[in-house]
């Protein structure tokens, strides 16, 4: 194989590759959020389940050091997000539905108590994308 041939090759193994993850990304979207206790400070190390209720799928992750999560390239549909720490109650969102390239804001605020007991709580809508 000659050089030009070469470098036909690389170039069109490149080009298949960007527009197959392209394709890829134009039908997910993402839940994003901020978890914080009662008085405001941010909860690190929270555990973050998103659960696709019509598919019974799930994505887990934890927040970050500055108790954000990011919950991307989910396919669109009906999800909901529970977020369990050791000290507070788990916290369960009230479904959400996630359209495409959409970004889904889902702020929780933990309640101090027992794990097994669970609050349901609202979402913030419309994250800029």
């Amino acid at each position: 194989m000659n050089s030009t041939n070469s470098r036909l090759l690389v170039f069109f193994l490149i080009a298949v590759a960007f527009s197959t993850q392209s394709l890829a990304q134009k039908d997910t979207g993402s839940i994003v959020g901020t978890v914080k206790d009662p008085s405001g400070a941010v909860v690190p190390n929270a555990q973050v389940t998103v659960k696709d209720i019509e598919r019974g799928t799930t994505f887990v992750t934890h927040t970050s050091d500055s108790g954000e999560y990011v919950a991307s390239t989910l396919k669109i549909g009906r999800y909901t997000v529970t977020v369990e720490h050791s000290g507070f109650k788990k916290a369960v969102s009230v479904p959400v539905d996630l359209d495409v390239q959409q970004r889904i804001a889902v702020n929780v605020t933990l309640q101090v108590g027992q794990a097994m007991e669970s609050v349901e709580v609202g979402h913030r809508h419309g994250a800029a994308a």
